[in-house]
């Protein structure tokens, strides 16, 4: 028996797999009007896509079917800044039959975005030598690298032998670095410090160990990345709002803009992973947490943007509700996550990994506008949802279909989360911003 494997060990290599891909659902008119379209070539036939080849044999997206479901009466992207403020105000005011925004939350509106884009993703594969050296710099980075033999201590993510205990029933990553077919990942877990890399994400998991080695405390490093669950929470909220609050930090007094900053630039650096051409980031929430009567720490949400439009991502007060049991699909947006401690970088990171290239199918400089959106969501609901909206959220999302193997599209969705009235239970709508497709997901 394994006796120490326990659920926190079994992440390591759980955390690595994504499974599932993407179903198409149509919602608006079906016509054959132009639209004010620039149109990448169909992957069907493996055709090049914004002039990049790519192996298109597990795309499932027609260009022309497509563009066929997308409703009518939509607007410019370019022009619709101004005219959201204005319709976010009257939809407060406005009664739907099952869509009620009395305490609601809009998300600002991306004011420089002149094109939507519906894309897939790919990762760049690594080698075992590459994922061995992405742990080596990082252990520098930290300023632990002298301190750990990698050699007995770096383990890879493969034939775990379950007669062994904990970290020896995984294999020597040092075994695998002439393995020219190696497709796992690599994870160094101490006390002291914790990194999980994937061979095709980069690093995923990770932790200094500077929360545990300042609370004193007999848990591991890794336990520092969702060290929230056991401290106080003091105060959250959007960080273009809380800026200039400022906490004592383990070296010292920062305010929560800086430290934000600070996050920001360490992830630019590509620390962990570079970025792909045209994606940038932001740092839009903050926690608060009280580690001791006098010191604190910062938990920052950490989002993508592709072309001056964000990806979405999990908010702190966010259930996890991305499947529809009922059709068979899942709606998945990024989640990262990463504490600041101190005045040096980050401390912990959880999350996805970077992508090593975006392959654009479909653009549109045309949208369908929140107040049409409203109007189509309401229309699409089943009866059996009733929908109070607490906020509503603006960006890209991926599709996953439990009913075949195909790949994950990225589609930009307005997302109305709140509670189904009629089953108190959260529930999420989410509007395809160019076609006005109708998708839902819930607890």
């Amino acid at each position: 028996m394994m006796g120490n494997f326990t659920k926190k060990r079994m992440i390591v290599f759980l955390c690595m797999a994504g499974i599932l891909s993407v179903i198409s659902v149509g919602a608006g008119c079906a016509n054959d009007k132009k639209s004010n379209t620039e149109i990448s070539g169909t992957e069907e036939n493996g055709q090049k896509s914004n002039g990049i080849e790519n192996k298109t044999e597990n795309v499932d997206f027609s260009v022309e079917k497509y563009q066929k479901s997308i409703t009518d009466g939509r607007v410019s992207l370019k022009d619709y800044a101004d005219q959201y403020e204005q319709e976010t105000q009257e939809l407060q005011n406005l009664t739907y039959r099952n869509v009620s925004f009395s305490d609601c939350t809009f998300e600002t509106f991306p004011d420089k975005a002149t094109t939507l884009s519906v894309f897939y993703t790919t990762y760049n594969q690594m080698t075992a030598q590459e994922c061995w050296d992405m742990i080596d710099d990082w252990l520098v980075d930290i300023g632990k690298r002298s301190e750990v033999d990698m050699d007995a201590e770096v383990r890879a993510t493969v034939k775990v032998d379950q007669s062994k205990e904990y970290p020896d029933c995984w294999p020597l990553m040092k075994d695998y670095l002439q393995d020219e077919a190696f497709d796992a990942g690599a994870f160094v877990d101490r006390n002291d410090c914790y990194v999980l890399v994937s061979c095709t994400e980069g690093i995923t998991q990770m932790s200094d160990g500077k929360i545990r080695n300042y609370l004193q405390t007999d848990e591991d490093a890794y336990n520092d990345i969702t060290i929230g669950n056991t401290l106080d929470l003091i105060q959250e909220g959007k960080v273009s709002e809380l800026k200039d609050a400022s906490y004592a930090l383990i070296d010292g007094e920062r305010t929560i803009g800086e430290s934000a900053d600070q996050a920001k630039t360490y992830f630019e650096t590509g620390v962990l992973q570079p970025k792909v051409e045209g994606v940038t980031l932001d740092v839009p929430e903050v926690r608060v947490f009280s580690m001791d009567k006098d010191t604190y720490s910062y938990e920052f949400s950490i989002r993508d943007w592709y072309e001056n439009m964000p990806f979405l991502y999990q908010n702190c007060k966010e259930d996890v509700a991305i499947s529809n049991t009922y059709d068979g699909y899942l709606i998945e947006y990024p989640r990262k996550r990463s504490y600041v401690v101190d005045s040096e970088g980050i401390s912990t990171f959880l999350g996805d990994g970077e992508v090593d290239q975006i392959h654009v199918l479909y653009q549109d400089s045309d949208m369908v506008g929140i107040k049409q959106a409203v109007d189509i969501m309401s229309q699409k609901l089943a009866s059996f949802l009733k929908l109070e909206v607490h906020d509503v959220g603006i960006g890209y999302a991926k599709y996953h279909s439990d009913l075949e193997n195909k790949q994950s599209i990225y589609y930009p969705f307005w997302k109305f989360r709140g509670v189904n009235k009629m089953k108190n239970q959260e529930l999420i709508v989410y509007v395809d911003m160019i076609s006005g497709a109708v998708y839902y997901t819930f607890e």
